[in-house]
């Protein structure tokens, strides 16, 4: 059987007769049966428990000394309580300080920067009032040196366009020139194709006569003129088609008309974009220039109210 010690049997709650069991059941007790009835009653009976001695450091034992030993620690606990609170006390005032220290510092770095800015835009009023000084002064001595002197009236655009409108009319009388005198050395050809084909279209009256008798002799040359001058009167039609007014392509030679010069309307178009797109480039920076400075006037006539 397992060996139990006091404690072990204490803690189990047993009585007396148990205790004595464990007593009797520890393997270097001798049997029952070879104790006496005396060696039996004092087994059975329990020993008195003795007193266990004072413990050196252990906690009290009497009220007396729980009582003192409270005290102490009462008191003990009362410097921590007044140490801790003086502790936050001071650990508070530090941040208070720390944080006026802060604020100092800030307010003096706003004053500088204030006071920065002041004299920044006592500069620029400074400046713009040399400027504009500088400008009045400029003017006046252009003026007083250019009291002497005269101009002519600007007239120039005006001229441009008077020499190009005698240059066209120049050209297109040029033009026309050529053309009369390509006519007349290349007159338009008269073919008889059409009249051959289309006789009972083109003439109300058919001009086919029957051949000349045999024998009969040609007719003259002024017979001739005349039929066909009168064939030229039945026309219907004076001139020919358009098929026949100009030469094929593979005859015509490669070179440049002489019309093409007289078109200069995408030339001029293009300048005038040109001159508008200018114009408005100039407008938008001159008004960037002025709002600009509109901003900069603004923003020192209000440093200057700060």
């Amino acid at each position: 059987t397992p060996r139990m010690d006091s404690r072990q049997s204490g803690r189990a709650g047993g009585s007396g007769p148990q205790s004595a069991r464990g007593r009797l059941d520890r393997p270097d007790s001798r049997g029952i049966q070879e104790m006496s009835i005396h060696e039996m009653e004092s087994v059975l009976v329990d020993k008195p428990r003795k007193k266990p001695p004072a413990v050196v450091g252990g906690p009290p034992i009497s009220a007396r000394e729980l009582l003192e030993e409270n005290k102490v620690l009462g008191e003990l606990k009362a410097q921590q309580k007044a140490g801790r609170r003086q502790y936050e006390k001071d650990f508070v005032q530090r941040l208070l300080e720390e944080d006026r220290m802060v604020m100092e510092g800030n307010k003096a770095k706003e004053q500088s920067k204030k006071h920065a800015k002041v004299q920044l835009a006592q500069q620029y009023k400074d400046r713009i009032v040399f400027n504009q000084e500088t400008k009045v002064t400029t003017e006046q001595n252009e003026k007083h040196l250019q009291q002497g002197l005269g101009y002519f009236p600007f007239d120039e655009g005006e001229q441009i366009v008077k020499n190009r409108d005698m240059k066209k009319d120049r050209m297109r009388a040029e033009m026309q020139e050529q053309m009369q005198k390509q006519k007349t050395d290349r007159p338009v050809r008269k073919d008889g194709l059409r009249r051959d084909i289309n006789a009972e279209v083109q003439y109300p009256l058919s001009l086919s006569r029957p051949p000349p008798a045999k024998g009969a002799g040609l007719l003259s040359s002024a017979d001739d003129a005349l039929e066909l001058a009168d064939n030229e009167k039945m026309l219907l039609v004076d001139e020919p088609p358009s098929f026949m007014n100009k030469h094929p392509l593979f005859l015509t030679k490669s070179k440049e008309h002489m019309s093409r010069r007289l078109y200069d309307e995408h030339v001029r178009r293009t300048l005038e974009d040109k001159v508008e797109q200018t114009k408005a480039e100039l407008l938008a920076l001159s008004m960037k220039k002025q709002t600009e400075a509109i901003h900069l006037v603004a923003e020192v006539h209000h440093f200057c109210d700060e």
